[in-house]
C-alpha cells in the first residue's frame, strides 16, 4: 500500500473524499499532487482506523487506493511496486521459502498464496515464488467499465475470510498452512497442520499458538525457554541456528517430514509447529 501511494497511481482519490473525517481538507491536500504529503495524510487516517477499530477495518478502508485501475495498469503497477520492494529487500522470496515450495512440489502438493492484498497485484509477481497466478487467492474488487472499484467481493481474504475463500476455491480446508500474523490465525487453525512463523510482530499471537503447539523450533535457547517458562509450557524445544550440526538438522527435518506425511487428521484448533 505504501509503495502504491508513492507511485502516485491513485486515480480515484477525489471520488473517495467521504472516507476522510474532513473531506475538504482531503481535497486540498490531494490537489497539491505532493505525493509524499498525500501518502502521509492517507496513512494518518489509516493508523487512526487501525488504532480505533482494528486491522481488518483499516484494510477494508484502504481498498479505495486500488480503485480506478485497468487490467493493463494493474500489471505495470504491480511490477513497479515489486521492483521497488524487492530492491530494498522489503518483500522478497527467502531461499528457504523457495526450497520448501520445491519440496512440496516434489512431494506432489499443490501450493497456494492466500493474501489480503489485491489478487491481481500478487498474481503478477507470484512466479517469483514459483506459484502460478491461478493459485493466488486474494482480495477481489468489483469491476466497472473496465476498471476496478473500491467495492470488495466477499469473502474478503482477511482472517476467517481466508478460510472461506480457500474452501470456496478448493472445496476443503488446507492440509498445511503457514502464516506470520493474526490475520493468518484462522487459516492455521482450520488446516490439518498449521505453522506459525514468529517474526517478532505479535507476541500475543505467539502465546496463543504456542499453548497448542506440538513442535517448537527456536533460534536461541534462553529466549525461547524463558518465553515457554513464562507461559508454563513444557514442550521440548528444538534449536535451529548456525550452531546446529548437519546431523541435528537432519533429525529435525525427519521429524517434520514424518509429520507432513502423516495422513491422520489433527484436532481442530491445533497449531502443529511454531518457529520462534
Amino acid at each position: 500500500m505504501l509503495s502504491l501511494c508513492k507511485t502516485g497511481n491513485l486515480p480515484e482519490l477525489f471520488n473517495h473524499l467521504h472516507l476522510f473525517p474532513n473531506p475538504e481538507e482531503a481535497r486540498s491536500i490531494f490537489l497539491t499532487k505532493d505525493f509524499p504529503r498525500i501518502t502521509d495524510f492517507i496513512f494518518q487516517e489509516y493508523d487512526r482506523i487501525l488504532a480505533e477499530k482494528g486491522l481488518e477495518p483499516a484494510y477494508r478502508w484502504s481498498s479505495f487506493l486500488f480503485a480506478g485501475i485497468t487490467e493493463s495498469d494493474s500489471v505495470s503497477i504491480s511490477r513497479s511496486v515489486w521492483e521497488d520492494t524487492n530492491s530494498s529487500k522489503t518483500i522478497y522470496p527467502f531461499p528457504e521459502m523457495l526450497e520448501l515450495i520445491q519440496f512440496l512440489y516434489e512431494s506432489k502438493w499443490e501450493v497456494f498464496i492466500v493474501t489480503a492484498s489485491p489478487v491481481w497485484a500478487i498474481q503478477t509477481v507470484s512466479h517469483h515464488f514459483r506459484i502460478p497466478p491461478k493459485n493466488v487467492i486474494g482480495m477481489e474488487l468489483e469491476w466497472k467499465n473496465g476498471k476496478t472499484t473500491s467495492q470488495i467481493r466477499e469473502p474478503y481474504t482477511y482472517g476467517e475470510g481466508k478460510v472461506k475463500a480457500f474452501v470456496q476455491r478448493n472445496g476443503k480446508t488446507p492440509d498445511l498452512a503457514f502464516g506470520d500474523s493474526i490475520n493468518d490465525y484462522p487459516l492455521l487453525r482450520s488446516s490439518g497442520k498449521g505453522v506459525l512463523l514468529d517474526r517478532g510482530k505479535d507476541s500475543s499471537l505467539v502465546e496463543l499458538c504456542i499453548q497448542n503447539s506440538e513442535l517448537i523450533l527456536g533460534e536461541e535457547y534462553q529466549t525461547t525457554s524463558k518465553l515457554l517458562k513464562r507461559l508454563q509450557v513444557t514442550q521440548e524445544i528444538q534449536l535451529l541456528n548456525e550452531h546446529t550440526s548437519p546431523e541435528e538438522v537432519e533429525e529435525i527435518y525427519q521429524k517434520i517430514k514424518t509429520k507432513l506425511s502423516s495422513k491422520q487428521k489433527q484436532v481442530f484448533g491445533t497449531i502443529e509447529f511454531i518457529f520462534c
